[in-house]
């Protein structure tokens, strides 16, 4: 009968998932990107009936999106498809204000409603989105973006689960270079290099042997130092830094020891000695947290 037939309906039209996914694919299963600047899309894959003798299921199908006030939609990049075949332009799509949020809307037309071919198809919205500029200077790392679709055939609305997307809050790798005296040593420098081996960062200590790397982008990186100073020899170890590992997830302070040479030197040149030792800060500043984990020497 027909409350039997919308029942099934009712099923059928709420197989609606929302999964979301990132350019480096890693973040996909736990929502997190890697950093403010990163876009992402969101990917919304439904079920459209085959049900022939509800009148009203194809009447109308209206798919809409309230996204979160802390982003935005990227212009031009909505798509719809059935079967992996594009049908966006069989459909109107307009981007409207909704209170903070922005709400995204795409409403079939009369031929795609008619169409028979796409009974009991699989349905996919997907579209880009990132940060706004105007929240990335104070974003709040602890707070989440959520997220929901909405999926309309005439009478019946199927929903998504919500969404959680959170942000990787930026690393901190500060360095202390001293010389066997603890004497702190100026001018040395140190390059940061990311998990595919790429320089991410690199500068020298100041006046305090000390020099501090922040806005680092994920969660694995080799410390090495480049370049020293007479009358100190090249160090060569190069320091793991694993922030998975640590009790501080944040922030991460690494001293490295250095020996003086009485030969001439080539700064540039890597010492032909071998690894000069390396020692850890035990018990800073608990806003540094506690170092010596996560830190393995190659």
């Amino acid at each position: 009968g027909t409350d039997l037939t919308s029942k099934l309906y009712n099923i059928y039209a709420s197989r609606l998932e929302k999964l979301v996914s990132d350019s480096d694919e890693k973040g996909v299963l736990n929502n997190q990107l890697k950093d403010v600047d990163e876009e992402y899309e969101y990917r919304v894959k439904g079920y459209i009936p085959s049900l022939t003798d509800n009148s009203e299921a194809l009447s109308s199908h209206i798919f809409s999106d309230w996204i979160d006030e802390k982003i935005e939609y990227i212009q031009d990049t909505f798509k719809v498809s059935i079967n992996d075949t594009d049908v966006t332009n069989e459909g109107t799509f307009k981007v409207s204000p909704y209170d903070n949020r922005t709400n995204l809307e795409w409403k079939a037309n009369e031929r795609f409603l008619k169409n028979p071919d796409i009974r009991g198809c699989n349905i996919e919205y997907k579209f880009k989105v990132k940060i706004k500029e105007s929240v990335k200077k104070d974003f709040n790392y602890d707070s989440v973006i959520y997220n929901q679709a909405r999926q309309k055939f005439g009478n019946f609305e199927s929903q998504s689960f919500t969404t959680r997307t959170s942000v990787k809050k930026p690393k901190q790798i500060k360095v202390i270079k001293v010389d066997k005296e603890n004497k702190r040593i100026q001018g040395v420098e140190f390059s940061v290099f990311n998990d595919l081996n790429e320089l991410v960062a690199k500068a020298v200590t100041n006046e305090n042997g000390e020099v501090v790397f922040n806005k680092l982008k994920g969660d694995n990186f080799i410390v090495k130092e480049t370049k020293t100073v007479h009358p100190y020899r090249l160090n060569n170890t190069e320091f793991e830094v694993d922030f998975t590992k640590l009790e501080n997830k944040d922030e991460y302070v690494l001293q490295v020891e250095n020996h003086k040479t009485t030969q001439p030197i080539d700064p540039n040149k890597p010492s032909d000695t071998g690894t000069l030792g390396v020692t850890l800060l035990v018990g800073v500043a608990s806003s540094m947290g506690i170092v010596g984990l996560g830190l393995k020497k190659r």
